[in-house]
């Protein structure tokens, strides 16, 4: 089995945080898009063990959170109208 290097290990996670799709990161890396996704597979449980581990004790007092947006099947805008009111399409919004 292939093993990533420490550079491209590196690089998959500042893309990660940059925000950067997976196929980006792939683009990015010279990877390929299956093994970025297993890579983060891979180091999901390791970023929630050490996160369990250490962040404890957090007092807020304010929270922010931005909202997601997403479009179901199409956009509003392409819809015609009798398709509303048969299934749920267009906009979905998560606030």
């Amino acid at each position: 089995m292939n093993r990533l290097s420490n550079a491209d290990r590196v690089s998959v996670l500042a893309g990660l945080v940059e925000g950067n799709s997976l196929r980006s990161i792939a683009r990015m890396t010279g990877l390929s898009v299956n093994t970025v996704m297993k890579f983060v597979a891979d180091f999901g449980p390791v970023c929630e063990a050490y996160h369990d581990e250490n962040v404890r004790g957090i007092q807020a007092k304010r929270v922010q959170a931005d909202e997601i947006w997403a479009f179901c099947y199409f956009f509003n805008d392409t819809a015609a109208t009798e398709i509303y009111t048969l299934i749920v399409v267009g906009s979905v919004r998560c606030v």
